[in-house]
């Protein structure tokens, strides 16, 4: 077996960010929407003035938007697939060496900012949560749930219910994680928090400008997903 040494690191980095680039949403969405922008999905957020917010990535996310929440769901599943599969590959070459994390967090890299699509793609947390299912399924079942809980019953925000359980996992590991853990959760959360910027942006102005309305239940923190909440959001028919 190859000594798991710099090189081979780099290689395997390599491999993972290629890997990465490669985007179910836009495989699917090329035959499915034919002609259809698949970058530019319009966003309706629950108990908002209307509010425009406009999702720029390509993902899970557009497509469900676009075509309902099954197919964002499917396309969400063949993205954990993605981060899920070469860390498995790896980990079995290079057991309890961590390589996975750094395979994971390339993957990630890969799926935002893909080699084949001009650096344009999604905003990796179906990557994300594929990665955790296999590293650490309880920080996923403890940080996720904690981090909606948090957003949705003490500052009934959307965007804080949407995102804070991903932020958590840095606490989550550096208590109880290894050093390598705990920089894969600083890293994929730098990685997600540069893509998401645009929709973070938008959102916080039409909140300043007091357009966002207070989510209210667990039905208008799904349903503000563009990915499950197909009659919020608007397709290019």
């Amino acid at each position: 077996m190859t000594e798991l040494n710099w090189p081979v690191v780099l290689l395997l980095a390599l491999a993972a960010y290629i890997w990465g680039s490669v985007s179910p949403a836009r495989l699917i969405g090329k035959r499915v929407l034919p002609g259809q922008r698949l970058d530019d999905t319009k966003v309706v957020l629950p108990n908002s003035a209307e509010a425009e917010i406009r999702y720029r990535g390509v993902s899970a996310t557009s497509l469900g938007a676009k075509l309902g929440p099954k197919w964002g769901m499917l396309i969400g599943f063949a993205d954990m697939l993605k981060a899920v599969l070469p860390m498995a590959l790896v980990e079995l070459a290079w057991p309890g060496r961590e390589a996975s994390l750094i395979v994971a967090a390339f993957v990630m890299l890969g799926h935002n900012w893909p080699v084949f699509y001009g650096f344009h793609g999604g905003r990796g947390q179906s990557v994300l949560i594929g990665a955790l299912l296999f590293v650490s399924p309880l920080s996923l079942l403890v940080c996720f749930p904690l981090g909606i809980a948090i957003g949705l019953l003490i500052l009934r925000d959307m965007f804080v219910a949407y995102t804070l359980g991903q932020y958590l996992l840095i606490v989550w590991f550096g208590i109880l994680g290894t050093p390598a853990a705990f920089l894969f959760a600083v890293s994929v959360n730098l990685i997600y928090s540069i893509a998401a910027w645009p929709e973070a942006r938008d959102y916080l102005t039409a909140r300043a400008k007091g357009q966002v309305g207070k989510i209210e239940n667990l039905r208008d923190f799904f349903t503000a997903h563009p990915a499950m909440g197909e009659k919020r959001f608007e397709r290019d028919d």
